[in-house]
């Protein structure tokens, strides 16, 4: 009878949503994004998942203060664009990918991740993103240039950190 409580207590606490996991303690979530986190499984698993990469992905970068600048500004048009489970499991799966890529990147010997692994993240094409990179541009002054992408088959123009 001892050892029943404590697994009908742990049960109880993972099948309630704000008990899930994310990379960051929810019970200090203030954003919109972070309370949707917390109260999706789903979300908190990619999150979760996120956090894994994110910190595989700096140990293994060579120009770490880049990588970490350009991780910053995703996760700051995340907080300001995504408001609802829809864009932030979008912009999730996008930058899980462009995580995986800069590992698998360095595994292979690449000297530098590739600068259009160093975009705006443009997470849901409904969303205006010329002003969403206009406003990255503006924060971080010349460090930041707009280039249209190769072929211009992806529906906009893309903000990459480099040099201009």
């Amino acid at each position: 009878m001892k050892i029943v409580r404590p697994l009908l207590i742990a049960a109880l606490l993972i099948a309630h949503p704000s008990a899930q996991a994310a990379s960051f303690d929810c019970s200090k979530g203030r954003s919109l994004a972070e309370k949707i986190i917390c109260n999706d499984p789903a979300l908190s698993r990619l999150d979760d998942t996120l956090g894994r990469l994110y910190w595989k992905a700096r140990r293994t970068v060579s120009d770490r203060r880049g990588f970490i600048a350009d991780s910053d500004s995703k996760w700051a048009w995340r907080e300001a664009n995504c408001r609802d489970a829809e864009c932030l499991g979008t912009w999730y799966a996008a930058r899980i990918g462009e995580l995986e890529q800069v590992i698998a990147s360095v595994r292979m010997g690449a000297s530098s991740v590739d600068p259009t692994m160093l975009q705006c993240t443009a997470a849901h094409p409904g969303i205006v993103i010329g002003e969403q990179c206009a406003s990255v541009i503006k924060q971080n002054g010349s460090q930041w240039n707009h280039q249209t992408p190769h072929g211009g088959d992806w529906f906009c123009g893309v903000a990459m950190l480099g040099r201009t």
